[in-house]
């Protein structure tokens, strides 16, 4: 079979996608995420915590619903129907650090879920570390000059 013949024969197969729909939906997911994000922080105001403490406590309740609905395989469903809606950075990260650990279980806690809990989330946060600093460094030359 030449190259010519494979890519014919990939091209036969390939499921046609609806790509407008796909960003209409994760448009109107991640929305409705920033929007329950914000509810979740203004129940917090409402304890009289300070907005930037109530922030802090939102994140930590997506962290622990996106492990949760990976912990339950109900995570994994919903992003395979909401697309790129519903991996925001913290629950995604939360979502393939608690699927790691539920990949590796089975070889224990040091080989299987020490060693592997950061195999996909690891480029994350080297990459987020990365670009942290050299934004940082940009900011700060804004700033002099």
């Amino acid at each position: 079979m030449t190259n010519n013949e494979f890519k014919n024969l990939v091209f036969k197969y390939k499921p046609n996608e609806n790509k407008f729909k796909y960003v209409l939906v994760s448009f109107i997911v991640g929305g409705l995420i920033g929007l329950f994000g914000e509810v979740i922080t203004r129940l917090f105001i409402s304890f009289n915590i300070d907005r930037e403490l109530a922030t802090c406590y939102m994140i930590i309740t997506f962290i622990f619903i996106a492990s949760l609905l990976t912990a339950l395989g109900i995570f994994g469903n919903l992003v395979r129907k909401t697309r790129c809606g519903l991996i925001i950075p913290i629950t995604g990260f939360a979502h393939s650090v608690a699927a790691s650990f539920l990949d590796n279980k089975s070889e224990g806690f040091i080989m299987g879920m020490g060693s592997n809990a950061f195999k996909i989330a690891g480029s994350v946060i080297v990459y987020g570390t990365i670009s942290g600093f050299l934004f940082g460094v940009l900011n700060l030359i804004g700033e002099v000059l």
